[in-house]
């Protein structure tokens, strides 16, 4: 295994504990309420960004270890997400040990106890092309936030001849937050995943945002999998 217990929460959760720090340090100024969810500001431009930009890279720290080769430089970030969705789980329910995938999580934040399933609506599909070769298409099944994300990472300063640009103004704290409980689901699969079963063990190690025990309750995960207790 290339990723160790430790060097997990080395590299890896201690780097998110101090992004979600930052992105706590923003309650100074906006308080973490989904009526606040149009505030824009460079702050949470830089959360998306930077939490975005990890949640690619544990994705394909995934599907490296899960191929069980190196990843190739032309993998496309579908094709890491279609991994990653179909693999990539939290925990085990039910007498058959069911995975709940990543779409089918929410969880809730401390304030204000604000719902969230960031990977709801998040679907890639392997397909084949007229040569026989495999590509992979999220057929615009992406998440709002990771959409708003493009925009704001590709086009937040140009400007088309129809007028103002508005990207900069989707760097708000519905996709910040939304963001950064992406990144926490994806640590939490990877806790999952790997057996890494002291990580949270420690209260200076836990989320401050969020709480790996006030997710989606069993009864109402199985009934969103159709599962039967």
């Amino acid at each position: 295994m290339s990723v160790s217990e430790n060097k997990f929460k080395q590299e890896i959760w201690h780097y998110y504990l101090m992004l979600e720090s930052d992105f706590m340090s923003t309650r100074n100024f906006v308080q973490i309420d989904e009526k606040n969810y149009p505030a824009f500001g460079l702050r949470y431009l830089n959360v998306i960004e930077a939490r975005c930009g990890e949640i690619d890279t544990l994705l394909r720290v995934f599907y490296k270890e899960y191929i069980g080769e190196a990843s190739k430089k032309d993998a496309s970030i579908n094709k890491l997400r279609f991994y990653a969705q179909n693999n990539l789980y939290i925990g085990d329910i039910g007498d058959d040990n069911s995975k709940i995938l990543l779409k089918d999580y929410k969880i809730f934040t401390v304030f204000n106890n604000i719902e969230l399933q960031s990977w709801s609506n998040y679907v890639v599909s392997e397909n084949i092309d007229i040569n026989g070769k495999k590509y992979f298409n999220s057929n615009n099944a992406t998440p709002k936030w990771r959409k708003n994300y493009n925009d704001i990472k590709h086009n937040r300063i140009s400007v088309s001849g129809e007028g103002e640009n508005r990207n900069f103004e989707k760097a708000n704290l519905e996709n910040a937050l939304n963001a950064l409980s992406g990144l926490y689901l994806v640590l939490l699969s990877f806790i999952s995943y790997f057996r890494f079963e002291t990580v949270l063990s420690s209260l200076d190690n836990k989320s401050k945002l969020f709480d790996e025990n006030c997710c989606a309750t069993k009864s109402e995960i199985e009934g969103a999998l159709g599962i039967k207790s």
